[in-house]
């Protein structure tokens, strides 16, 4: 009886990781060929202006405590948070991942003293304190659900103090067949096992919501 529930197990959890491997596949496919195109970076990975990128990065770390502390920005893109935080005068440790060669090989040439990855299991050594998430949980395939999931659990369980993120909204008017949007309730209780404290925000302009996840 023991052996049939391990060999269960080991099934189901095969069938959730090759879920998440062709959701990432997908992902990745769309940004590569985004950051072939001929546009700004800002529109290679999706957003409409550099005010409200940096309203979103405002939104995302407004309750945190930075000040010489150690941030991954997961799924960074072009690393414009880096730009964003030195804004704010403060000392702090930046790291980068993304799964599109082509943004890291970019971000490596313009932030030498940088470190990104694209190995997802190096994430696991970094001890970062903080864990920004921005426009990560957009693009809709028929397994973003699982693994949008599965990463809140792992990013929640590797970070030290909080993890930030953002979604778009089910109030949007115009909608985008590409995207996937998300209502209040919905992102509540994907968070409602979560021991720590809660910060949610919707921004009528945006058409965002805005989760600080704080242990």
């Amino acid at each position: 009886m023991k052996k049939i529930k391990f060999f269960t197990k080991m099934q189901k959890n095969f069938s959730i990781f090759k879920k998440i491997k062709n959701h990432e596949v997908v992902v990745k496919r769309f940004y590569y060929e985004r950051s072939k195109k001929k546009i700004s970076n800002l529109k290679k990975i999706g957003w409409g202006s550099k005010k409200n990128q940096y309203k979103r990065f405002f939104l995302l770390t407004k309750n945190l405590k930075l000040e010489r502390s150690k941030i991954l920005d997961f799924g960074c893109g072009y690393a414009d948070l880096i730009n964003f935080l030195k804004r704010k005068k403060i000392k702090f440790e930046y790291f980068g991942y993304d799964i599109n060669n082509e943004f890291i090989k970019c971000n490596k040439k313009k932030f030498k003293n940088t470190y990104f990855l694209k190995n997802f299991n190096k994430i696991y050594n970094l001890n970062p304190d903080h864990i920004v998430c921005s426009g990560l949980f957009t693009y809709k395939t028929i397994n973003a659900k699982v693994y949008n999931k599965h990463i809140f659990k792992i990013l929640f369980s590797v970070c030290k103090k909080s993890l930030s993120l953002n979604f778009l909204s089910k109030k949007n008017k115009i909608k985008l067949d590409k995207n996937i949007y998300f209502s209040l309730k919905e992102i509540r209780k994907n968070f409602k096992t979560f021991k720590c404290k809660k910060i949610f925000y919707y921004d009528k302009n945006l058409k965002e919501i805005t989760v600080n996840l704080i242990k």
